[in-house]
């Protein structure tokens, strides 16, 4: 089989397990708050309660092709099911290029393939790469949508993200391509200095959005979503990567009047990590000092203009 055509039947596994996926995450979002399991009972209609049957259950396809609606009794299915399963399929699509086939094409160059995960997973880095940043985007994912619902957002969908976040490094060092070099934070093995990278990474995620959201007002359940994806942001991503994320957060916030109650602040979130991971090489090749975790000088201004940016919000609720 030549290279052309293995990618493409690549890619076609790529939308088809991406679909599937997305498909999940419409289950999670809607069970998991209401304390059901994902599980069982299977997919079917809320009205009838008969069961989807499986070729009704096409990501995507069958939705179109039901016309959003019940085989059984004709109740309809919000289009936004169909819109999460593409949205996803194409994410997985744009990862897996990415990271899986390209072997990390989209990392800076202080992307760290250290030696045993050369010898000993060869290549399979990238894809264990693509795994572990598409669980942090599907985790994102539902926690925007859960949030967007008004829903209370369950700890077991964060508890099991952060775990992931922090301990797989320990395991693949190189899931953290860009690490915290700071003379206290040095360790013995990658795989600590990895971790390290991480719990920094949680601590500034939470610092940075817990300050500018608390400047904007933000209080509760939205204030607490907010820092906990932020955290999360940061234990996958480390901390150069979620001290420029959170900030381009809390700016485009500011400066576009997004109101919180129709859009939550984790939406902006989500696509500014998703555009991170996917043009992460390019962004720093522009930005070269977050390619450099000694600076810890970033950290410091991007906490300094974070709460700038949070000002004007400020002046206007106090203002009226």
């Amino acid at each position: 089989m030549d290279v052309t055509t293995e990618n493409w039947l690549i890619s076609l596994w790529l939308v088809v397990i991406g679909g599937c996926i997305g498909s999940f995450l419409n289950v999670i979002v809607y069970r998991v708050p209401l304390g059901l399991s994902v599980t069982h009972p299977g997919s079917h209609c809320p009205r009838c309660k008969h069961a989807v049957r499986w070729y009704d259950n096409i990501p995507v396809a069958s939705w179109i092709w039901l016309r959003g609606k019940c085989r059984d009794c004709g109740e309809s299915f919000s289009v936004r099911y169909a819109v999460i399963e593409a949205i996803v399929a194409m994410i997985f699509l744009a990862i897996g290029h990415c990271e899986g086939l390209s072997g990390g094409s989209n990392l800076p160059s202080t992307f760290y393939l250290a030696e045993t995960g050369e010898v000993l997973y060869g290549d399979f880095t990238g894809w264990i790469l693509c795994v572990y940043h598409l669980t942090l985007i599907c985790t994102l994912i539902c926690l925007v949508l859960i949030e967007y619902d008004q829903q209370t957002i369950a700890r077991k969908l964060l508890g099991f993200s952060l775990l992931v976040g922090l301990l797989a490094p320990l395991i693949w060092p190189f899931l953290h391509p860009v690490r915290s070099t700071a003379s206290w934070l040095e360790m013995s093995t990658s795989g600590w200095g990895a971790f390290a990278s991480g719990v920094t990474g949680f601590v500034a995620g939470t610092v940075l959005a817990l300050f500018a959201m608390a400047l904007q007002g933000m209080r509760g359940s939205a204030l607490t979503s907010t820092v906990l994806c932020s955290a999360i942001v940061g234990s996958f991503l480390g901390w150069p990567a979620v001290t420029a994320i959170v900030t381009t957060t809390v700016a485009f916030g500011s400066f576009s009047n997004l109101n919180p109650k129709k859009m939550p602040w984790t939406g902006p979130l989500l696509v500014i990590t998703t555009i991170w991971t996917l043009a992460w090489k390019m962004i720093v090749a522009r930005l070269s000092f977050l390619e450099d975790p000694s600076y810890w000088q970033t950290f410091v201004a991007a906490l300094v203009l974070a709460v700038l940016c949070a000002l004007p919000s400020l002046w206007k609720k106090r203002t009226n």
